[in-house]
């Protein structure tokens, strides 16, 4: 994991919203900060983040940082594919864990059988309406998976 390494402020400055990609992750993390955002943004007045208490503890390249919640939502990639439940620890204890970016894990795409296909920067995410594989969001050329405007 990397802390504080200045991605947070791309979702807010493209005025979009996406998950990092962090395969040295072992569990999905996320500042306050987005939750808060993406729930405002993209979720109300329909659905919102659940939050529930939860500890971790976490230690990357920036330093160490415990969570005390979890949040549960869904997420959105578009192309017709079904939500998906992003269920982050959620760090809000000081101001750089407030800002951490979304990150999804690997042992969490690996249990969703995601694929990475580096070759078209697109990640390929299973479809249970074909029964095949789809590619979700946009390209992943920044790091990133663009999340889509959820259904009403």
């Amino acid at each position: 994991m990397v802390f504080g390494t200045g991605l947070a402020p791309t979702w807010q400055r493209n005025r979009g919203y996406a998950l990092l990609l962090d395969t040295g992750a072992a569990d999905e993390l996320s500042g306050g900060e987005f939750v808060q955002a993406y729930e405002r943004d993209f979720l109300l007045p329909n659905h919102v983040a659940k939050i529930s208490q939860s500890t971790a503890n976490f230690s990357g390249i920036g330093g160490k940082l415990n969570s005390w919640e979890k949040a549960t939502m869904p997420v959105y990639y578009g192309r017709g594919l079904p939500p998906e439940e992003y269920e982050p620890q959620v760090a809000r204890e000081d101001e750089l864990g407030w800002f951490l970016p979304p990150l999804r894990s690997l042992p969490v795409m690996r249990s969703k059988r995601w694929v990475i296909d580096t070759g078209t920067d697109r990640v390929w995410i299973p479809d249970p309406t074909l029964g095949g594989y789809q590619p979700c969001g946009g390209s992943l050329r920044r790091g990133a998976l663009p999340l889509a405007r959820g259904q009403a």
